[in-house]
């Protein structure tokens, strides 16, 4: 399991490499604090690839060729939106998965935390409301 949990950190870590941005933290910061939020080497697991796999840095299905546990990629299928979901589709199919709901509930967390922001602006209030409604949500639903 903890080589799992070491193939995750590597392929989030060679999407940073890969990719440049004009972001003020490194983009592998990200993945890891929220995976330092969880407990379980799923959980963790699962938060370092799911940003790879919405960026479309990779895909679930590369993701199963390269032998990650059904229940990984299951729930990395379910944590990734879809661009002709709606909402309400997209949080009760998160929710159907325990997997899923724990890391999509860590990553609304950090996104919405503006402490980590120096000069949080009118962008950043917003998505912290929309973390706080999602988040509202999906602790609301029943299985």
């Amino acid at each position: 399991m903890k080589d799992l949990l070491k193939r995750a950190m590597e392929i989030a870590a060679k999407q940073q490499d890969d990719q440049s941005g004009a972001d003020i933290e490194p983009r592998i910061q990200r993945p890891t604090v929220i995976a330092d939020m969880l407990k379980s080497t799923n959980e963790k697991t699962v938060a370092y690839l799911h940003d790879v796999c919405e960026e479309g840095y990779t895909s679930i299905d590369d993701l199963r060729a390269q032998e990650f546990p059904k229940k990984i990629t299951k729930a990395l299928d379910a944590i990734t939106p879809r661009s002709d979901e709606k909402y309400d589709d997209y949080i009760i199919r998160i929710k159907k998965n325990k997997l899923a709901c724990a890391v999509k509930l860590a990553d609304l967390t950090y996104s919405g935390d503006l402490s980590r922001l120096e000069n949080p602006t009118g962008r950043d209030f917003r998505r912290a409301k929309d973390c706080a409604t999602m988040k509202r949500d999906l602790l609301a639903l029943k299985h």
